[in-house]
């Protein structure tokens, strides 16, 4: 089920790269299914699709572990509306919100975190990168080498909090 109804367009002035109006399906789709396979604590899938783990297998065994971890507090994740879209050659990349809500000591906690989908192929494949930092243009410069700075994103990350 595709949680994301549609990709918002977004105009964003480039240099080095020039930003199109539509997310492509198949990014949300991957997206989508990243997430999906987070919440059910799915290690091989999300090793699979992601453009870190499959760098550095070194990561995957505490990782697949807080992933078990949070099915098990009954993780719910929402993907919010894509806040860029931008394409440069071969290279495309989609920043995508979300909310992640887990239960702790008997309080909802609600962590908002980035994820970053992006293609070196012109959109025949797609990897995913959750970002869980303050360092969003960092990975987005990473994965994206036209990325300048700009658009700034408005996308935050934050620690978790906990709600009432």
């Amino acid at each position: 089920m595709n949680r994301i109804a549609f990709a918002l367009p977004l105009a964003c002035a480039l240099t080095s790269a020039h930003a199109v109006a539509r997310v492509p399906e198949d990014a949300i789709k991957a997206v989508d299914a990243y997430s999906e396979a987070l919440m059910a604590a799915d290690c091989p899938a999300v090793v699979r699709m992601s453009g870190v783990l499959s760098r550095h297998p070194e990561a995957t065994e505490s990782l697949c572990s807080t992933y078990a971890e949070w099915k098990q507090r009954g993780l719910v994740e929402r993907l919010r509306a894509p806040t860029a879209f931008l394409s440069s050659g071969q290279d495309r990349l989609a920043v995508v919100p979300n909310s992640r809500i887990t239960v702790t000591d008997d309080r909802p906690m609600i962590n908002n975190g980035v994820y970053i989908v992006y293609s070196n192929d012109a959109g025949r494949s797609w990897k995913i990168v959750d970002i869980g930092c303050d360092h969003l243009a960092d990975w987005v410069k990473g994965v994206y080498p036209a990325y300048d700075g700009r658009p700034a994103f408005g996308a935050t990350v934050d620690r978790p909090t906990a709600s009432r």
